[in-house]
């Protein structure tokens, strides 16, 4: 997506994805599962990382945003990672 300075969409580009960026990507994310659930199956204390929530002005722009777009945002207090996936 391209946005103009008033933050529309002025530009939707398709990029082409090759079988190979699917097949490297799909590895990626099944090795962070392996590796996940190895160190929990171990109880191996580990550093990771807990992304902060985003900060409500973000999160009303995102609304007013969707909403020209037709998209059904939930009432920020009850926002939850679902909530974006479904955005998505």
């Amino acid at each position: 997506f391209s946005f103009n300075k008033n933050g529309s969409i002025s530009h939707i580009k398709k990029i082409k994805t090759h079988t190979s960026n699917k097949i490297v990507e799909n590895f990626m994310i099944l090795a962070n599962i392996c590796a996940a659930e190895t160190l929990k199956e171990k109880k191996f204390q580990c550093i990771y990382r807990i992304h902060e929530k985003p900060n409500s002005d973000k999160l009303e722009n995102l609304n007013r945003w969707l909403s020209n777009l037709s998209f059904d945002f939930p009432y920020i207090s009850k926002i939850n990672n679902n909530s974006f996936n479904k955005i998505l």
